[in-house]
């Protein structure tokens, strides 16, 4: 949880409210996740009641393209979420609604705001460098592992060609190494 308790959770249901464009947002897909419903869904929620004005569009990463999302401040979140519906409804309500509530009482200025939002843009930022960081080292390990499998795979050969060339001149004694396991 942040200083500003931002991030608010009611009964395991969390809705992190972000910064865009300086002033406090819930994105769609937080709604999605907290109402229980497809985010395709909750878009199409959100198309046929918002105006255009009230709602930031933006883009994210989905499996293998650019899939477009909202962002919504509190008029427009709120205005949304008797629509959305969802499995978890009623708990999406309550986590979005304390969220805006939270933040008016324990965020009495908007650059105060601002500060947190930057500061957890700055940690998720470093989260994904991380991220990255880790599948480069995953890649490293997976090029040294190819190495040694042709190093060992070069072995196992030269060996085999030698235990060869023994047989011709000491046959018991290739018999013995070619037992033994490497």
């Amino acid at each position: 949880m942040t200083d500003l308790n931002v991030v608010k959770a009611v009964q395991e249901v969390l809705v992190v409210l972000e910064n865009v464009e300086g002033n406090p947002m819930v994105s769609s897909i937080m709604l999605a996740e907290a109402f229980g419903r497809s985010h395709s869904h909750v878009m199409r929620s959100i198309d046929g009641i918002l105006e255009s004005d009230e709602i930031v569009v933006s883009t994210y990463k989905a499996e293998r393209r650019e899939e477009k999302c909202y962002y919504l401040n509190e008029e427009a979140s709120l205005l949304a979420m008797p629509y959305i519906g969802g499995e978890k409804a009623k708990l999406g309500q309550r986590a979005l609604v304390t969220a805006y509530m939270n933040l008016r009482d324990n965020a009495p200025s908007l650059p105060q705001f601002n500060n947190a939002l930057a500061s957890l843009d700055t940690a998720r930022m470093d989260k994904i460098e991380d991220g990255k960081n880790f599948r480069a080292g995953i890649k490293e390990l997976k090029n040294k592992a190819s190495e040694l499998r042709a190093q060992v795979k070069y072995l196992k050969a030269s060996r085999e060609s030698i235990l060869s060339g023994l047989d011709s001149v000491h046959p018991k004694l290739s018999a013995h190494f070619r037992k033994t396991k490497l």
